[in-house]
């Protein structure tokens, strides 16, 4: 429980800087691009794929598209 409270916790500090840095005018409309790009091009395969590190796969899965 604690470990899910750490990282909630950590989410919500990291939206809290994200507002922060938008106020304070950090960063720029181009700024944001850039890391979006590295987000959608770089993060999420990366997160993807290290996803797949715990999975194991089971023939029962391929029935959630019938229902």
């Amino acid at each position: 429980m604690l470990d899910i409270l750490i990282r909630a916790s950590f989410f919500l500090l990291m939206v809290a800087l994200g507002y922060g840095v938008k106020k304070l005018g950090v960063l720029t409309k181009e700024d944001g691009v850039a890391l979006a790009r590295v987000v959608l091009n770089i993060t999420l395969p990366c997160a993807i794929l290290v996803s797949f590190r715990t999975f194991v796969f089971s023939w029962s899965y391929m029935l959630i598209p019938v229902f």
